[in-house]
């Protein structure tokens, strides 16, 4: 059996890493700090804003208006030349200008902080990472809604390093810590550790002269069009141990075959445990335009009966490209399938997977959808800081049998202002 690092050995261990970069950064102070500000505000439509999948007669679709707001600081200071600490914050709203809207008002804060150490003489990258993410409801006076069950914060400190290698290779190891609180029920609260290793490498360039690799012309940032078109490729895989404050769920001895789980499911004396796999690769094209296609696989093993032990597949497909009038178009489509090793029709009681819609490791939106969607972006600046931005999704699940039907369209058109002090680079 192979030795097991407790949970408390792991955090003392990433504590007492973070806190030697920390005092290593004691040289003097050999660049002021670089900032960047974003504030972006919107109004958008949803045609179904509790998220109601057809089959459930207890959830009435309903569509309304909203409003939308992120606000985002980054900060980064040097205090030397091989040491940089870079802190973000981000805050988003979501108000809803209706009554059946306003138990959905939500709000969402991540705070995360970044400190890493140049090896020189290795090529290398020794790197300290915390963060922090909450997801709330705004309701004042107002019954909870649809909004509540997806409540929750996620913490995580992690340590690794990144290694660079000849022609672009790079390799990072990390591991990390991580608590999981699922506000609605703390059962499903979960603490636990991540491992993993991921490869980036852009294995071809085309020659400046490329004409389909104009990088300046078409608007994709500077140096890019010197270097011609890209072919960049990256992958990781993760390992994740999640151990859960609530019960295990077991079969009654006494069900009869015939009966579905959802109504012969009990509590067991063990805690619930889970070992998480993920495996990604993407494959970019940059040039002219910018084309990316993704795959995903998880699978999750747990000791609860239920619909807990399953695999997710997640293939995305991308463009971004230059329209008329300086304006940039970025479509997507991805699409999921769910395989359960235990499926059934999941009901509506606290066995129920609340975190089926949840996909912690992609913490950005307010709305953490994670179906398969396409969606179509547009945006223009109309001044150096300030920028116009349109964004329509559809998300949609219930094409095989393992899942309920579900339709949601979303239309927003925003307004960006931009305020930063550049940085020289890394």
């Amino acid at each position: 059996m192979a030795a097991r690092v407790s949970a408390p050995a792991v955090r003392a261990l990433l504590a007492a890493l973070a806190l030697w970069l920390a005092s290593a950064a004691a040289p003097s102070l050999a660049e002021p700090v670089r900032w960047s500000a974003a504030i972006d505000a919107g109004s958008e439509f949803d045609s179904n804003i509790h998220r109601c999948e057809a089959e459930r007669d207890d959830c009435a679709i309903e569509a309304a208006p909203l409003a939308r707001s992120t606000a985002q600081l980054v900060a980064s200071w040097r205090p030397s030349a091989d040491h940089r600490l870079t802190v973000n914050g981000v805050g988003a709203t979501k108000l809803y200008g209706t009554v059946a809207g306003g138990d959905e008002d939500s709000a969402a804060l991540v705070a995360s902080g970044h400190y890493q150490v140049r090896i020189p003489a290795r090529d290398a990258l020794l790197f300290a990472r915390a963060s922090y993410h909450d997801r709330f409801a705004l309701t004042i006076g107002t019954p909870p809604g649809q909004v509540e069950q997806r409540n929750f914060s996620l913490a995580s400190a992690e340590l690794g390093l990144e290694v660079v290698g000849d022609a672009g290779h790079g390799l990072t190891l990390y591991g990390a810590a991580r608590r999981f609180r699922y506000k609605p029920q703390a059962d499903f609260d979960w603490r636990g550790e991540q491992y993993g290793v991921r490869y980036r490498n852009t294995f071809w360039r085309g020659d400046g002269d490329d004409d389909d690799s104009d990088g300046d012309e078409a608007g994709f940032g500077p140096g890019e069009g010197d270097l011609g078109a890209a072919l960049t490729l990256s992958g990781g895989y993760w390992i994740e141990r999640r151990e859960f404050s609530g019960a295990a769920l077991r079969r009654r001895d006494d069900c009869p075959d015939e009966v579905s789980d959802d109504a012969c499911l009990v509590t067991s004396s063990a805690r619930r445990a889970d070992l998480a796999h993920k495996a990604e690769i993407e494959l970019v094209y940059t040039g002219a335009r910018i084309y990316s296609g993704r795959y995903e696989i998880e699978a999750i093993d747990s000791n609860s009966a239920g619909p807990y032990s399953q695999w997710r597949h997640w293939i995305e497909l991308g463009v971004t490209t230059e329209l008329l009038f300086d304006v940039f178009a970025t479509a997507e489509v991805g699409v999921q399938l769910v395989r359960y090793q235990q499926p059934l029709v999941i009901s509506d009681q606290s066995m129920e997977a609340p975190m089926d819609d949840i996909d912690v490791d992609a913490l950005t939106s307010v709305d953490d959808e994670r179906r398969s969607a396409a969606s179509v972006h547009l945006a223009r600046d109309l001044t150096s800081a300030l920028a116009i931005e349109g964004r329509y999704d559809f998300h949609l699940s219930g094409f095989d049998s393992q899942q309920r039907a579900f339709r949601r369209h979303r239309v927003y058109l925003g307004l960006v202002y931009r305020l930063s002090a550049a940085d020289p680079g890394r």
